[in-house]
């Protein structure tokens, strides 16, 4: 036993937390998330009494939002525009649409659903910001 206990103590810190990482990679995460697929979106401004709701369809990289915006005067808006993602994982997403950026980033949540934030740049004042959820369509 005092010999591996001298081979491990000769080992740099760099290399131990390397062997320490090895035992995490069967680590699964809390929830999984698959962004393909049909969901609803609902985002609401912090700030203002923004909100919008539709429906959202991914397919890879690219999707597509059928949206309605209603504004603080209570005037809808219909947005129908391509949807990027510019980055995906198990647990995390991030995603652009219509020509003045959306930029929405989120988590997964245990459920298989996704929440995050928002920004929309409304130059040249400060961007619109708040916070969104996305499930599942059921059909």
């Amino acid at each position: 036993m005092k010999p591996v206990i001298n081979f491990f103590r000769s080992l740099s810190p760099r290399v131990l937390m390397t062997f320490a990482c090895l035992g995490c990679a069967n680590h699964k995460p809390l929830a999984i998330c698959e962004a393909n697929g049909s969901w609803h979106l609902q985002m609401t401004a912090d700030s203002s009494s923004l909100r919008i709701a539709g429906s959202v369809a991914v397919r890879d990289t690219v999707g597509s939002v059928d949206l309605t915006g209603v504004s603080v005067e209570g005037t809808g808006e219909p947005m129908q525009y391509p949807l990027r993602l510019s980055h995906t994982s198990h647990d995390s997403i991030a995603f652009k649409f219509a020509p003045i950026g959306y930029s929405l980033r989120g988590i997964c949540r245990k459920d298989g659903s996704w929440s995050g934030t928002f920004a929309v740049p409304q130059p040249p004042f400060d961007s619109i910001r708040g916070h969104w959820t996305m499930q599942r369509d059921v059909k």
